[in-house]
């Protein structure tokens, strides 16, 4: 017995033929949403490939000189992220920088020195993450990374450890010696706190906050302690560079938290969460307030610095009005590559 209505069964228990060309398009349809899908996650199952560029999450570049160069460029700084380089080699620009803008002679070795200390310092950090169990574990790149390689990164962390240590010793004064010492006892809370205490600091820790101050001061540090009278106003641009530093931290949890953790697993602080929802009008403001300080004769040394600030606080507003239509991984190195914007004073204004 038959029925008349469309898509139901008949008498041989089969579908009319236009019930079944109607399954059969849901069923294509099904597995091209599921072949978008699975092209659109940021972190594909097979993530633990050599190259960075096997989660294709860049549009691909044409064969031609310029595609090649960019091609090149995107990669060796995704790989700078993933080994941990990149933060070292925005410290030492910004270093530079400050350095130049106050006249302080900064010695190699200080500058090297600093280098190796981010660099340990962000190497153990993302080690401790690797840790988490895979429930509170985000899916950021880095720390699936760290994960499948930690083991690889002790030795040379520990070589890394020894040299620094050595270089310190030597080389530096007892008075950045001392100040060292001091901003390592501090991270070393950091790290209590985060680690020890697991997700449920960030209710009460500002971690974004904590990160943004450490790496501005640990930066700035080597050569403050090298000028001989740094003028009150100076705590005018370093207070703008902290902020440019905030924006990149909160930037680069917020949108994690929102992308991979699906606004659910390790909540940012609440802190985070407002400044992340509000990065673009943030951003203005900050590079507004350069500006402004650029445009007043107050600051006719820090001009410089103050220029790098105002480019990366008005970049990372575009990027926080831009960042959801590109995946979570460009927007974490993106997020990096705007603090940069010191390697454009200092070559443009060698003396």
């Amino acid at each position: 017995m038959s029925r008349s209505r469309k898509g139901t069964l008949q008498d041989d228990g089969h579908l009319p033929a236009r019930g079944r060309n109607a399954v059969f398009c849901n069923v294509e349809q099904l597995e091209i949403v599921e072949k978008i899908a699975k092209a659109g996650d940021p972190i594909l199952p097979e993530w633990s490939q050599r190259s960075p560029d096997c989660l294709d999450l860049w549009p691909k570049t044409k064969s031609s000189p310029s595609g090649l160069v960019l091609e090149f460029a995107r990669d060796s700084w995704g790989w700078l992220h993933l080994l941990s380089l990149d933060a070292p080699l925005v410290a030492v620009l910004w270093q530079l920088l400050f350095a130049r803008a106050l006249r302080a002679h900064l010695p190699p070795v200080v500058t090297l020195v600093t280098a190796l200390v981010i660099w340990l310092i962000y190497v153990a950090d993302r080690i401790l993450d690797s840790y988490k169990s895979e429930e509170a574990a985000d899916r950021a790149l880095r720390h699936r990374f760290y994960r499948a390689h930690r083991l690889a990164f002790l030795p040379a962390f520990l070589a890394v450890f020894l040299i620094t240590g050595w270089l310190s010793y030597n080389d530096l004064g007892f008075r950045t010696w001392c100040d060292g010492l001091s901003l390592a006892a501090i991270v070393g809370g950091y790290f209590a706190v985060v680690h020890l205490l697991g997700g449920g600091a960030q209710k009460w820790f500002p971690k974004e906050i904590a990160v943004a101050v450490l790496f501005g001061t640990g930066t700035f540090m080597p050569v403050s302690v090298r000028v001989q009278q740094l003028h009150v106003r100076f705590l005018v641009p370093f207070l703008l560079f902290l902020l440019v530093l905030w924006m990149n931290t909160l930037f680069i949890e917020y949108s994690e938290w929102v992308t991979l953790r699906r606004r659910e697993a390790d909540r940012p602080h609440k802190s985070t969460i407002l400044m992340g929802q509000h990065l673009t009008g943030f951003g203005v403001c900050v590079g507004i307030l350069a500006l402004c300080a650029v445009a007043s004769h107050w600051f006719p040394r820090a001009r410089s610095i103050l220029v790098a600030e105002m480019l990366s606080a008005l970049a990372l507003a575009v990027l926080g009005w831009k960042w959801r239509r590109i995946s979570s991984y460009a927007v974490r190195v993106v997020a990096d590559l705007v603090l940069l914007t010191p390697l454009v004073l200092l070559v443009l204004f060698r003396k």
